[in-house]
Order: C-alpha cells, then structure tokens, then sequence
C-alpha cells in the first residue's frame, strides 16, 4: 500500500477524530436519555412492530427497558425484561469500539481471522434464534423469559 503524504494525512485524521467523538457524545446523549425517560407505553422510544402485529416478543423485546433498569441500578429487573440483553449489547459494543478504532487509525480490523471472528457472529445468531423461540413458548418456565414486571418484595420491620 502506498503512504499517504503527511499534510494530506492530517487533515483526514483529524475530521475522523471529530467524528469519532461526535459518535461518541451522541452514544452517551443516548444513554443518559435512556437513563433519565422510562420506556413506557406513552414514552417516544419505538415500539417493537413485530410484538405489535403477531404478539411475539422478538430477541430485542424489553432490551430498552432493560437497558433504563441497569442504567439505574436495577440489575435484576434488567435481567427480567431481557435476559440476553447483557450478552447480545456487551458483543456490540465491543465491535463497535473495534471497528471505529480501526476506522480512526485507518488500518484493516484483522487479516487474521481467528475464533472469534469466524464463529462467534454464528454462534450469537444461532443463541438469538433459540432465545426468540424458547421466550415465546406459552409454558411455565419459558414465560419467564418474556418481558415482565418483578414483584415487590418488600418486607417492613
């Protein structure tokens, strides 16, 4: 690959550094939206349009909630609203990061492709595809795996 002159490469590396944090101010706007507006009925945050049309509750059903509870602390009622959540964001964030960097520093992801690579993308879709089925089973411990409310447990001295 031929190098690029320095006082072209500048440049370049700069509106990438204002766009990567441009990206990255909007990604935490996004969170502290979604930590601050709980994700109702009424709420402006979409709907899910295939639980709307059939009743099924896709992979991503309750992740904005789920993300909203997490944000503020309520790990359990995250893990309620979707169970997979942590696992499904946790992979996307970290591909993101990977690919923006390697984006910003102008080099390739990886030649090399490696485990995770080459069956990690399979692995996760075949994992959504079991999930979707299994939360949308009407038996009782697969209802558990729909988006749902925890009880209260409070107990007063």
């Amino acid at each position: 690959m031929p190098s690029i002159p320095s006082d072209i490469r500048k440049p370049r590396f700069r509106w990438r550094g204002l766009t990567l944090v441009g990206v990255v101010a909007a990604f935490w706007a996004l969170l502290i939206v979604v930590a601050f507006v709980e994700p109702t009925d009424r709420s402006f945050f979409p709907k899910c349009q295939l639980h709307q049309l059939t009743g099924l509750h896709c992979p991503a059903c309750g992740t904005t909630r789920a993300v909203h509870s997490a944000l503020n602390g309520e790990f359990r009622q995250a893990i309620a609203y979707n169970a997979i959540a942590p696992l499904v964001l946790g992979y996307l964030a970290v591909t993101l990061f990977h690919s923006l960097w390697s984006w910003y520093r102008d080099r390739p992801m990886m030649t090399r492709r490696g485990f995770s690579q080459q069956y990690l993308p399979w692995i996760l879709g075949s994992l959504l595809l079991a999930f979707f089925v299994i939360r949308n089973l009407p038996y009782y411990p697969c209802t558990l795996l729909a988006p749902h409310k925890l009880e209260a447990t409070n107990v007063e001295p």
